[in-house]
């Protein structure tokens, strides 16, 4: 959205005083502008609440093709409004983006952690934040005003993913649905679970079957449910997986990574942040996507996922919002809180976040610090 972002100003002033006859004044103007970015978080905090529900109901595999419709809804939406001439559409293609992009991130990595091997997870879980990273390059230079960023091409812009998602929808026909939710929602069919994993490994399916999901290979179908939110807050063997997954999230957002390019530094700041930004791609960036799925059990991921994601969308709305208002009051110093958190983040990650073994992830919830 920066880059056609005054273009697309000028269109919504142009728009409510024909439409409307009013004439918006800059600081109003300011105010919807604040609100078109920011409805895409709202979106993303509704999205990741649903996520859960989504996942449990529909399983992983469906879940993301749901996301892409929803996606190919908002590129519609998002498309049309410059040619109907209406603000709301833009605001609803925003808003159902953001629901979608929630979808992704909640049931994404954990669909890539529940498929591949065991000797493989931490290397399979990388890829959503690769993805995103991708993503956030890509939409920088799709917005150039070279490109499509201008006041002619601006809704090209901001629908131009709808060409990744149908590029990639062909693709859905031979994923596989994870074996996990095949087993906890077809019980009365194990054989679906097992087709998954022969899909998947190939030769080396009957060695999974034993080795990395043994549950697969009893004769008789486990009886563990899905665990709804309420319980897993009240499940006090929860409690410390949840909050360093809550914690890993927030610090994601609330460390500052999209907050930290002036338009003039010094050298050494300079040097300090692709320092900054390079420790984030190691650490945060990817990590916090998918240690949920290696924390928690198959009963209760669904949910940790979601209040992870809600976390991590929540927080980016609290700095979409707030910093600007600590920037022109602190100067600098805005970022003291940022390093605040991630301290707090550094100490409880060193005290308490055991490290993962991902084919037994169940034994984690019982280690002590």
């Amino acid at each position: 959205m920066n880059g056609p972002a005054v273009f697309i100003k000028v269109w919504c002033y142009d728009v409510i005083r024909s439409t409307y006859g009013l004439s918006l004044s800059v600081s109003q103007l300011d105010v919807l502008w604040a609100l078109i970015v920011a409805i895409f978080l709202v979106g993303g905090m509704c999205g990741s609440l649903l996520a859960a529900w989504c996942c449990n109901k529909f399983g992983r595999k469906s879940t993301l093709l749901l996301s892409k419709f929803l996606l190919m809804t908002s590129g519609c939406l998002l498309f049309l409004c410059r040619y109907s001439g209406l603000v709301s559409l833009l605001l609803l293609g925003r808003f159902m983006g953001g629901v979608a992009a929630a979808l992704i991130t909640t049931a994404h990595p954990m669909y890539l952690l529940e498929l591949s091997p065991a000797d493989r997870k931490g290397s399979v879980g990388v890829y959503t934040a690769l993805g995103v990273a991708i993503g956030i390059c890509v939409s920088q230079v799709i917005g150039l005003k070279q490109l499509f960023g201008n006041a002619e091409l601006w809704h090209y812009a901001l629908s131009f993913y709808m060409i990744f998602v149908l590029v990639s929808l062909p693709s859905y026909r031979w994923f596989a649905e994870s074996p996990e939710w095949l087993l906890k929602h077809k019980p009365q069919d194990c054989l679906a679970a097992r087709k998954a994993l022969k899909d998947l490994h190939g030769s080396q399916s009957i060695s999974v079957i034993y080795e990395e999901k043994p549950q697969l290979a009893a004769s008789e179908p486990t009886d563990s449910k899905e665990l709804s939110l309420l319980a897993v807050l009240r499940n006090r063997k929860f409690l410390l997986p949840l909050v360093l997954v809550l914690t890993l999230q927030a610090c994601q957002q609330l460390c500052g990574i999209n907050v930290n390019l002036y338009n003039w530094l010094p050298i050494l700041c300079i040097v300090l942040v692709a320092l900054f930004i390079i420790s984030f791609q190691l650490g945060l960036s990817p990590i916090p996507y998918f240690i949920g799925s290696e924390l928690f059990e198959d009963s209760a991921r669904p949910v940790a996922m979601s209040l992870g994601s809600f976390a991590s969308w929540s927080c980016n709305f609290m700095i979409a919002m707030f910093f600007p208002l600590l920037e022109n009051a602190w100067g600098s110093f805005a970022f003291l809180p940022c390093c605040a958190v991630c301290i707090y983040s550094l100490i409880l990650s060193w005290r308490y976040l055991p490290e993962t073994r991902p084919s037994n992830n169940e034994n984690m919830l019982t280690l002590k610090p």
